[in-house]
């Protein structure tokens, strides 16, 4: 037991799964760890705690978990807990372990501080960190099947029993060659099958085009029943300039000629239509001057005097209207009056008018100017006397004057009393009647005066008064004049408007057609009426003159190919005038000499149109035939590689089959010292079509079906033991973890089992280097410890008390 390559020697676990505090594990060293309490205690989370250390992942859970929620929401939902321990959310995770590999120390630590094993979080291998560990991790562990080559638990055991038979292949391609170049040449054999396919669909889309392109050009030349007969092109010239040697121009030399000889055609034409659609137009100004004639000699007054007053354009009628409404409307008021003058002047009454109202206005002004000086005066005299209070107060208290002297005299009988105000001798002897007696006649003449000033201004006010009503009365008589007149204004106009209506509607049609023409101051005379109808007749064409235009319009038609159905005659013409831009300069026109020359040039351009034709016929179908030619060999080369597809992949599903017979053999020996009570003769491995496979028994029957739970687990362990002893030698981490498999099995079984990890302990070139094996059942820790001890196999047990602390 010296040559122990690899050895877990301790893991410390922070926050994961069932550990909320810190924990450490000592495993010192021992070949065997054997966990063992009751369910719940942490068994499964150590063992968790080192995948998760070692690949950043727990696939028994991440599996399930993926299965279980398909899509972002549900996976944000049911997140929590699946890494971190529940009563501790917003903590870090710590895996930490210490390793030997070939006499040498790692101490690997993980942390993570999300709850998810989506992300695989941050680790160190010794000194290294981030991309540097995970190369060093890789050289130590295939992480992406740690958990297939390394574990085995029920839930595993479950999941085999719902893999299909398609499935089931890649559970046990391990045991067998490697096949992958092989199917790499028949997977590149099949991208080539289908690419010579994909060049069959373009090569046959290719001919389908070009058949269509044939098939153009063919139905274009059944209008050909012979070789076109080629014309001689006339040498008359029909315009200045005009080459008439023909013999050698190009199609587009051709078709350019023949644009030219079109466009004379349609020169023609214009010419013709503009003499038709004259004509047209003179009858028909010919039938509204009649009417016009007409409704001038029956209401000619009425016409002329519309004329005067413009009683035919709508927005006089229409003022009229609106100057009838607007007086109607107005209520004059001595405060609107003044803002209203101006549409009072714009009446014009005799009585009414700017002299009136600035004659008045200057009234106006001079009453207020005297009714300001008035008020001034008045305003004055009432209030701010100084004298005037103080002969009031004396007036008032006239009986303090005579009870003054009458003390003064009792006082100083021989002395003359003087007046306590004005300090006059001759109020010692006045009597007491004539005491303030001229303080009162003062008072009396100064309210009279008051009194005569306010009279003034009452009749200044009431001149005032006057004047407005005076103003009021003659402008409502403006007002009402002017009622009376836009009345009889709007009945004059109304009238005219109706006796001329006919008439104006009449000329206003012929003014569309000729405003100049037909302007309002020439058609008010029936001599020019007269003039006009006469220049019309002289317009229109004989019924023969019509049908000679017609016909040869109809000849120009066809022989300029003109295929347009235009609606009326004024819409060909401005179609006709479009393409007659091409005209040469120069022509003299000859219908005849036209027609011959245009149809020369058709024919040699039908001769030379055959001609390409047939050529471009001719190599249509040539490309036809060397396009079925290249999709023949691509259909040739298909079948060969489909062939040799076919032969190759039968091939190897027979080397395939050969080796999982043999595969299934090797198993059944595992199964056969695992189990003691073996009812099955044989395990076979049978692959059917499209490389699914299925375990059959000694009489073909799905062994899967048949399995009890004991004899399940007993063949996950000698599937699990089988890829051990498989890649014994060559594992750089020979370490396995073993979670409870055995809880379904037997006794017998279990012995078995016990006996095969024994021997594999002390065997010195063993395949298991160390061996962590959990399970909660006693009988069977017992008899782990009986095996170990008798051999004198060290182990380490990890129990109840080691994970209560």
């Amino acid at each position: 037991m010296d040559n122990v390559r690899m050895n877990i020697k301790r893991i410390k676990i922070v926050n994961f799964r069932g550990f909320g505090e810190e924990k450490t594990f000592e495993f010192e060293g021992k070949t065997l760890v054997m966990m063992t309490a009751p369910n719940g205690k942490g068994k499964t989370s150590v063992i968790d705690a080192i995948e998760w250390c070692m690949t950043g992942d727990i696939k028994r859970l991440h599996e399930v978990y993926n299965t279980r929620n398909t899509n972002a929401t549900e996976k944000k939902q049911n997140a929590g807990a699946i890494l971190k321990n529940k009563n501790h959310p917003d903590e870090e995770t710590i895996v930490e372990m210490l390793i030997t590999a070939e006499n040498k120390e790692y101490i690997i630590r993980r942390e993570q501080d999300k709850d998810t094993l989506e992300d695989t979080g941050e680790i160190w291998i010794n000194e290294f960190s981030g991309e540097q560990a995970e190369v060093e991790l890789r050289k130590l562990i295939d992480v992406q099947n740690f958990y297939k080559y390394h574990f085995c638990d029920m839930q595993k055991t479950y999941r085999f029993l719902s893999k299909s038979r398609g499935n089931m292949d890649a559970e046990f391609s391990d045991f067998t060659a490697d096949y992958t170049d092989v199917q790499t040449v028949v997977d590149n054999l099949n991208i080539f099958e289908q690419d010579l396919d994909l060049r069959v669909g373009q090569k046959e889309s290719e001919k389908q085009k070009e058949e269509a392109s044939a098939e153009r050009i063919s139905k274009n030349m059944d209008k050909f029943e012979n070789i076109p007969e080629i014309l001689p092109y006339e040498k008359t010239r029909l315009y200045e300039d005009e080459n008439v040697d023909i013999i050698k121009m190009t199609i587009e030399q051709l078709r350019a000629r023949l644009k030219e000889l079109y466009a004379c055609g349609y020169q023609r034409g214009v010419q013709l239509l503009e003499r038709k659609i004259a004509c047209m137009n003179a009858e028909t100004q010919k039938k509204e001057l009649e009417k016009l004639k007409n409704e001038f000699t029956i209401n000619e007054k009425e016409i002329s005097k519309a004329v005067e007053k413009k009683a035919n354009q709508n927005d006089v009628l229409k003022k009229a209207e609106d100057d009838l409404v607007k007086y109607q409307k107005e209520i004059l008021t001595e405060a609107n009056l003044e803002g209203n003058c101006q549409m009072l002047f714009q009446i014009k009454s005799k009585n009414f008018n700017k002299e009136f109202w600035e004659e008045t206005e200057e009234k106006l002004k001079e009453l207020k100017k005297t009714e300001s000086r008035l008020s001034g005066e008045i305003q004055t005299l009432s209030k701010g006397n100084q004298i005037l209070d103080i002969l009031t107060t004396l007036t008032t208290k006239k009986a303090g004057l005579v009870n003054y002297r009458l003390e003064m005299k009792q006082k100083n009988p021989k002395e003359i009393v003087l007046c306590p105000v004005c300090g006059a001798e001759k109020f010692d002897q006045i009597s007491e009647d004539d005491i303030t007696r001229q303080a009162q006649n003062y008072q009396i003449e100064h309210r009279e005066l008051i009194e005569n000033k306010k009279k003034e201004l009452d009749d200044i006010e009431k001149q005032e008064k006057d004047i407005w009503e005076l103003r009021l009365k003659t402008a409502n008589m403006a007002l009402e004049e002017a009622r009376l007149k836009a009345k009889k204004e709007l009945a004059l106009l109304t009238s005219l408007y109706n006796a001329s209506k006919e008439f104006f509607n009449v000329l206003g049609k012929l003014q569309k057609e000729d405003a100049e023409k037909f302007e309002l101051d020439k058609m008010i005379s029936m001599e020019n009426i007269d003039a006009a109808i006469v220049f019309a007749e002289n317009k229109m064409l004989s019924p023969d003159e019509k049908n000679a235009i017609e016909t040869e319009i109809n000849r120009i038609v066809v022989m300029v190919n003109e295929t347009s159905q235009e609606e009326t005659d004024e819409s060909r013409l401005n179609s006709f005038k479009i393409k007659a831009e091409y005209a040469p300069n120069g022509i003299t026109y000859n219908e005849e000499l036209l027609n011959k020359k245009i149809s020369s040039v058709k024919s040699y351009l039908n001769n030379l149109e055959y001609t390409k034709d047939t050529k471009a016929l001719n190599e249509s179908k040539k490309e036809i035939k060397r396009i079925q030619e290249e999709i023949d060999n691509y259909k040739t080369l298909r079948n060969n590689v489909k062939k040799r597809r076919n032969e190759i992949s039968v091939q190897m599903d027979k080397m395939k089959q050969e080796e999982f017979e043999q595969v299934g053999t090797y198993l059944y020996k595992l199964f056969c010292k695992l189990s003691r009570d073996v009812q099955i003769e044989t395990i076979q491995m049978k692959r059917t079509k499209g490389d699914k496979m299925a375990l059959l028994d000694e009489s073909n029957k799905p062994l899967i079906n048949m399995f009890s739970d004991g004899q399940l687990s007993v063949f996950m362990l000698s599937y699990f033991l089988g890829n051990i002893f498989r890649m014994q030698g060559n594992e750089t981490f020979p370490i396995y973890f073993i979670d409870d498999i055995t809880s379904c099995m037997d006794d017998i079984n279990m012995l078995a089992f016990l006996d095969l990890i024994k021997y594999q302990l002390l065997m010195p070139d063993r395949a298991m280097h160390q061996i962590f094996f959990v399970t909660c059942n006693e009988k069977i820790q017992n008899l782990i410890e009986y095996k170990m001890k008798n051999c004198g196999i060290a182990y380490k047990e990890i129990g109840m008390e080691e994970f209560a602390r």
